[in-house]
């Protein structure tokens, strides 16, 4: 940033060189400099938004709650989707909150870690690894039509011949992934295939997509042979197109939580339970039905539903 010593030297450099300037002349390039000065210092600030760069300056405002929202999807549709949720439970409390997209799994923690937000839907496995239950409380969880848990799922075309993930064939297929700190969509098979003598860079090709929906389109579109999604993405697009099959399913898990700090005021924290406690499919179906279509409410929970995802 050009600081006003800076400026004043370079006109004064400057003027030296065009000694023959007229006096209207020099006014000009001063104030032309005064100009470059005022633009690198008074300008307006740039907005909170994540996408690449760190550290994140979040503006200090004690009438404002942050919130995130792990990136199981585009960061710009989580936006859309979850937009009524924050409005309604921002006029339930009476209290802003503001919405901090991520665009990878890691930026969600590096924003728990340094006490950026204070309310956010995470993957409980590296939560729970990176200890943030000692700063954050599991509070809510949501709860979807005949789906009661979570689970991991290898998906492959329906016109695709593949009918069981062969452990031992494996280096024939292409796979896509969805983010090396996903545990639906990583850990849960990277320990199958390890239980299984295998490992997962046996496979032929190894496509990370960031997000469960951009591997569906990956396994959808034929530019891989299988993918790696949770039952909640498989429900929503095992019909669309030439539809999914199941080649792989690992054991059942709650779904993924919603956490808040800690340190939050006791009746604020209450509130914000009841908010979500309130939240059903003949109140807020409109609400519901933006993030999910088998959303239908949420329930209470607590980190000992969530203790599994460590073993």
């Amino acid at each position: 940033m050009l600081s006003f010593k800076k400026i004043s030297f370079l006109f004064v450099l400057y003027k030296k060189k065009n000694k023959n300037m007229h006096q209207k002349e020099l006014l000009f390039v001063f104030f032309y400099f005064l100009f470059i000065y005022c633009k690198n210092n008074i300008g307006f600030s740039e907005p909170t938004f994540i996408y690449d760069g760190y550290p994140l300056n979040v503006p200090e405002e004690n009438t404002k709650l942050y919130v995130s929202i792990i990136p199981y999807k585009n960061f710009i549709e989580l936006s859309h989707d979850y937009t009524s949720l924050f409005e309604y439970l921002s006029k339930k409390i009476n209290k802003k909150i503001s919405y901090l997209p991520v665009d990878e799994y890691y930026k969600i923690y590096f924003l728990l870690e340094t006490k950026k937000i204070q309310i956010a839907m995470i993957d409980p496995y590296f939560f729970l690894k990176k200890k943030l239950d000692k700063t954050y409380k599991i509070i809510i969880k949501p709860i979807y039509k005949d789906i009661p848990y979570n689970s991991s799922l290898i998906v492959a075309r329906n016109d695709n011949p593949i009918k069981i993930l062969d452990t031992n064939l494996i280096e024939k297929y292409s796979i896509s992934l969805d983010n090396l700190e996903s545990f639906f969509g990583y850990i849960l098979l990277m320990k199958y295939l390890e239980n299984s003598n295998s490992n997962i860079n046996k496979f032929n090709k190894i496509f990370l997509s960031s997000n469960f929906e951009n591997t569906v389109q990956s396994v959808l579109s034929g530019n891989t042979d299988i993918g790696c999604i949770d039952l909640i993405t498989y429900n929503k697009y095992k019909n669309k197109g030439i539809g999914l099959k199941v080649i792989y399913q690992s054991e059942s898990y709650e779904h993924f939580p919603i956490v808040i700090d800690s340190q939050l005021d006791s009746d604020l924290q209450k509130a914000l339970i009841q908010a979500f406690l309130e939240i059903n499919i003949k109140n807020q179906k409109e609400l519901l039905l933006k993030i999910d279509e088998n959303l239908i409410g949420f329930t209470s929970t607590d980190i000992n539903e969530y203790k599994n995802y460590l073993e």
